[in-house]
């Protein structure tokens, strides 16, 4: 199953808006991996220290709980790195 970009952007912004105040959704895009691959833009809001937006590269060839697993497990991984 291919989600498509709108649906891709729904569930990022789910999962953003639901666990993650200090971040904001800045759209969802193909990548030049392909159609299947997706870049999640998203902006971390009162950042002092670059980088102050991270692009999530997800692919849209899951089922929507396999997405939205895959959109929170890789924003914790980037909260979690030192910078932020």
């Amino acid at each position: 199953m291919l989600l498509t970009l709108v649906d891709a952007r729904r569930i990022a912004g789910e999962v953003i808006s639901r666990d993650y105040p200090q971040l904001e959704l800045l759209g969802v895009t193909t990548g030049e991996g392909g159609s299947r691959y997706t870049e999640v833009i998203i902006s971390i809001r009162g950042c002092h220290t670059e980088p102050c937006q991270v692009i999530l590269g997800v692919s849209r060839d899951a089922a929507e709980p396999a997405f939205r697993r895959e959109i929170d497990k890789q924003i914790r991984q980037h909260l979690n790195e030192p910078a932020h």
